[in-house]
Formats: structure tokens, C-alpha cells, sequence
């Protein structure tokens, strides 16, 4: 079958290992192109993967789909692969396009999770990885937790007082840029405070965070199930 993948502008080339496999790899409009060698091979594999996390496609391709000038149409034939495999490839995907960006903008709910659930980062880390969610953004989190056994109930910023009794998650939004969220974990009974960026040190600085150009917004309690 011939399918087209065209290259993303500007592009470079993504080095990574995940699960003993090595990677490099290509982004094209339409998802990736990679090279692959699995554990107990010498042999680079080119594959090319299109669809989503959950309804992935791979495609064989010829080396010729790599490097410098890389052609917009490929002769490509679908292939399975086995879930290993699977597993691996998806897994390094996540992390270039999803864990990637996050870290660079900042890991303040995974870390808040981390301390609230009292789970080691990398269990959580891997909840989101295989479903292919983003531990930063609430509908994801949401899934995510609920999938995994949570009960979560969230309120607006009267939650922060309406949930004193238990740990939960304060969101809040920079007023001079309300896309830039951050979220903070309280302790029962306000006993304590945990803020990945160490701007909140204590719950008082949360009460007066709009004098510091914060807004409050919606507040979780997660309880297991």
C-alpha cells in the first residue's frame, strides 16, 4: 500500500531506550518514523507508526525512509509486531512526545501525585505511560486515577475548606497567563503543604495566593476505592 508521511518542518533526530530497546527517531505529520534494535539484535528495524496510544499502526518501511532527505511518500506495508515490541515502541513515543514537554514546563502534578498517593514516581509515571495520558492535564489525570482504582471528587475553590479533613489537590492559574496551571498538594487538617516549585511554603501562602497573582481553581480529594 502506499501511504504519505511527510516530515515535520524543522525536525531533529530523537535518541532514547525504553525496555532494553534502542531508538532513533524521525516525527512526521502524521506520527513517526523509527529506527529500532531490539535486545537480542544488532540489526536496526525501520518502522513507521501512525494512529493514537490506544489504536496504534505500524508500517514496514526501507532504510531509504531515514536521514537527511526524507522522501514525503513511502512504500509502506502494514506489519504486526509483537506487544513487546508494541509496548516498547509506544513507550519511547510517550515519552518524547508527552514526557518530554512536560518536564519542560514543569512536573508539579506528578510530583504532587507522587507525595499524595505515596506511590513511587515510575508506577505512576507508567499508569499514564501505557494509556497514553498526560499527567498534566486534569481530564487525563482524572481517567487515569479513576482507572486505576481512585475515587476522586472535586469541587470549586470552596473545596479547599469543604475537603480540610483530607489531602487534596489545589489547582491554581497565573493570572497574567491563565493557560500556565499549577497544582499543589494539602495535607488533613492543613498539618502541611507540598509544593514542587517551593513557591507555597505553608497553607497560608494558598489562602493569599491572588496577592501573588495566582487564582484559585477547582480542588481534588482522591480517596482509593
Amino acid at each position: 500500500m502506499k501511504k504519505t508521511f511527510r516530515p515535520v518542518e524543522g525536525q531533529r533526530e530523537r535518541t532514547g531506550k525504553f525496555q532494553d530497546h534502542l531508538f532513533r527517531g524521525w516525527e512526521y505529520q502524521e506520527g513517526w518514523c523509527l529506527g529500532i534494535q531490539r535486545p537480542d539484535s544488532n540489526i536496526e528495524e525501520i518502522l513507521l507508526v501512525d494512529g493514537t496510544f490506544q489504536s496504534p499502526g505500524f508500517y514496514r518501511a526501507q532504510q531509504l525512509a531515514v536521514g537527511g532527505s526524507n522522501p514525503e511518500k513511502l512504500e509502506v506495508d502494514v506489519v504486526d509486531i509483537p506487544a513487546s515490541q508494541s509496548e516498547a515502541i509506544l513507550g519511547m513515543i510517550w515519552e518524547w512526545e508527552v514526557w518530554e514537554p512536560v518536564t519542560e514546563a514543569g512536573t508539579c502534578a506528578i510530583e504532587s501525585l507522587e507525595h499524595m498517593l505515596e506511590l513511587p514516581r515510575e508506577t505512576l509515571l507508567d499508569w499514564f505511560r501505557r494509556s497514553g495520558h498526560n499527567p498534566s492535564v486534569p481530564d487525563d489525570i482524572l481517567q487515569v486515577l479513576t482507572d486505576n482504582g481512585y475515587l476522586v471528587e472535586t469541587a470549586g475553590p470552596e473545596g479547599f475548606g469543604r475537603f480540610r479533613d483530607f489531602r487534596r489537590l489545589v489547582t491554581m492559574f497565573r493570572k497574567d497567563n491563565p493557560a500556565s496551571g499549577h497544582v499543589v498538594l494539602i495535607y488533613e487538617d492543613d498539618r502541611d503543604i507540598f509544593d514542587a516549585s517551593g513557591r507555597f511554603k505553608k497553607v497560608s501562602d494558598i489562602i493569599v495566593s491572588s496577592q501573588i497573582g495566582y487564582n484559585r481553581g477547582p480542588v481534588w480529594k482522591v480517596e482509593r476505592a
